[in-house]
């Protein structure tokens, strides 16, 4: 039944909402380590590439093998919590998003690269303290924010 009602939520906040979903044939790879990291290291991860060159949200969301991984962890009851509490926060950002003109990306990729006119990070989720990560393009500067973050947009705009 929480199942159920989780997907179901999830369903309705999705459709709710315009944003881009990867898929799977979309794969422009590249390769490199580290969490949150600019070009070099280790060549030999392959990272999912997203070239950003406008206002955009990429929300890096866990994928099947995280999810039952935090629902171990966590319990069930506590996970479906978390999860409605984040399709909230998401259909929330996703209305902000199409009001203000911002490009939303969501993404169950577990290694992203982001790629802006000014700087290149990757980000793997393996090593991320976080189920999901957000990063926002302004235009010029490329940074990680948090959920609350992105959705204080809404009350900068004038």
């Amino acid at each position: 039944m929480k199942l159920f009602v989780f997907f179901s939520m999830l369903i309705f906040f999705s459709c709710s909402m315009h944003h881009v979903r990867v898929s799977p044939g979309l794969n422009s790879e590249s390769k490199n380590n580290g969490s949150v990291n600019k070009i070099g290291e280790n060549d030999s991860i392959k990272f999912f590439t997203f070239n950003i060159d406008r206002k955009s949200i990429i929300e890096i969301a866990p994928d099947s093998l995280a999810i039952e991984k935090l629902k171990k962890e966590m319990g069930e009851d506590d996970f479906y919590t978390i999860a409605g509490d984040w399709a909230y926060y998401q259909a929330q950002l996703g209305a902000l998003s199409d009001s203000l003109n911002i490009n939303f990306i969501s993404t169950e990729k577990r290694r992203v690269e982001i790629r802006t006119p000014n700087k290149t990070v990757r980000f793997d989720a393996d090593t991320a303290s976080k189920p999901w990560n957000y990063f926002y393009f302004d235009g010029e500067k490329l940074s990680r924010k948090s959920i609350f973050e992105l959705l204080e947009l809404g009350s900068k705009r004038k």
